[in-house]
Protein backbone atom coordinates (compact mmCIF):
# COMPACT_ATOMS: atom_id res chain seq x y z
CA UNK A 1 0.00 0.00 0.00
CA UNK A 2 2.96 2.32 0.91
CA UNK A 3 4.42 2.20 -3.14
CA UNK A 4 0.66 3.11 -4.17
CA UNK A 5 0.33 6.18 -1.72
CA UNK A 6 3.54 7.53 -2.97
CA UNK A 7 2.35 6.94 -6.53
CA UNK A 8 -0.84 8.29 -6.06
CA UNK A 9 1.23 11.57 -4.02
CA UNK A 10 3.59 12.20 -7.16
CA UNK A 11 0.87 12.12 -9.64
CA UNK A 12 -1.03 14.89 -7.75
CA UNK A 13 1.76 16.46 -7.36
CA UNK A 14 3.23 16.37 -11.02
CA UNK A 15 -0.42 17.37 -12.16
CA UNK A 16 -0.71 20.34 -9.71
CA UNK A 17 3.21 21.20 -11.03
CA UNK A 18 2.27 21.15 -15.01
CA UNK A 19 -0.28 23.43 -14.30
CA UNK A 20 1.89 25.58 -12.28
CA UNK A 21 3.51 26.32 -15.96
CA UNK A 22 3.17 29.80 -16.98
CA UNK A 23 4.66 29.00 -20.31
CA UNK A 24 5.42 26.09 -22.68
CA UNK A 25 7.08 26.29 -25.64
CA UNK A 26 6.57 23.51 -28.58
CA UNK A 27 9.95 21.45 -27.81
CA UNK A 28 8.65 21.88 -23.94
CA UNK A 29 5.23 20.45 -24.73
CA UNK A 30 6.99 17.42 -27.09
CA UNK A 31 8.94 16.52 -23.58
CA UNK A 32 6.26 16.77 -21.42
CA UNK A 33 4.24 14.35 -23.26
CA UNK A 34 7.14 11.77 -23.60
CA UNK A 35 7.62 11.76 -20.02
CA UNK A 36 3.58 11.62 -19.20
CA UNK A 37 3.92 8.96 -21.48
CA UNK A 38 6.62 7.33 -19.38
CA UNK A 39 4.71 7.97 -16.12
CA UNK A 40 1.53 6.07 -17.38
CA UNK A 41 3.73 3.14 -18.14
CA UNK A 42 5.16 2.76 -14.59
CA UNK A 43 1.36 3.32 -13.06
CA UNK A 44 0.05 0.58 -15.39
CA UNK A 45 3.06 -1.33 -14.76
CA UNK A 46 2.21 -1.02 -11.10
CA UNK A 47 -1.26 -1.25 -11.46
CA UNK A 48 -2.18 2.07 -10.45
CA UNK A 49 -5.21 4.09 -12.25
CA UNK A 50 -3.67 7.01 -13.09
CA UNK A 51 -5.89 10.35 -12.55
CA UNK A 52 -8.09 11.20 -15.16
CA UNK A 53 -6.61 14.78 -15.41
CA UNK A 54 -3.07 13.41 -16.69
CA UNK A 55 -4.71 12.01 -19.08
CA UNK A 56 -5.91 14.49 -20.58
CA UNK A 57 -2.95 16.78 -20.38
CA UNK A 58 -1.67 14.16 -22.20
CA UNK A 59 -3.71 14.03 -24.71
CA UNK A 60 -3.45 17.71 -25.41
CA UNK A 61 -0.04 17.67 -25.79
CA UNK A 62 0.41 14.76 -27.95
CA UNK A 63 -2.70 16.30 -30.21
CA UNK A 64 -1.24 17.84 -33.94
CA UNK A 65 -0.98 21.39 -33.73
CA UNK A 66 -4.46 21.32 -36.67
CA UNK A 67 -6.48 19.68 -34.70
CA UNK A 68 -5.35 21.34 -31.24
CA UNK A 69 -8.30 24.11 -31.44
CA UNK A 70 -10.99 21.66 -31.45
CA UNK A 71 -9.76 19.26 -28.80
CA UNK A 72 -8.20 21.92 -26.23
CA UNK A 73 -11.87 23.83 -26.82
CA UNK A 74 -14.01 20.18 -25.95
CA UNK A 75 -11.36 19.61 -23.28
CA UNK A 76 -11.66 23.13 -22.18
CA UNK A 77 -15.13 23.28 -21.74
CA UNK A 78 -15.51 20.22 -19.85
CA UNK A 79 -13.09 21.48 -16.97
CA UNK A 80 -11.04 23.80 -15.35
CA UNK A 81 -7.88 21.73 -15.71
CA UNK A 82 -8.44 21.34 -19.32
CA UNK A 83 -8.77 25.59 -19.52
CA UNK A 84 -5.81 25.93 -17.62
CA UNK A 85 -3.58 23.75 -19.14
CA UNK A 86 -5.02 24.87 -22.40
CA UNK A 87 -4.42 28.36 -22.31
CA UNK A 88 -0.72 27.10 -21.09
CA UNK A 89 0.09 25.35 -24.34
CA UNK A 90 -1.43 28.58 -26.40
CA UNK A 91 0.75 30.94 -24.64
Amino acid sequence: HLVNNVARGTMTLYIQRILDLQQLSDLGAQQLSHDITYFLDLLNAMSISPDPALRRIQQLLSTPLSEFSEMAKNLGSQDEQGANVTSTILS
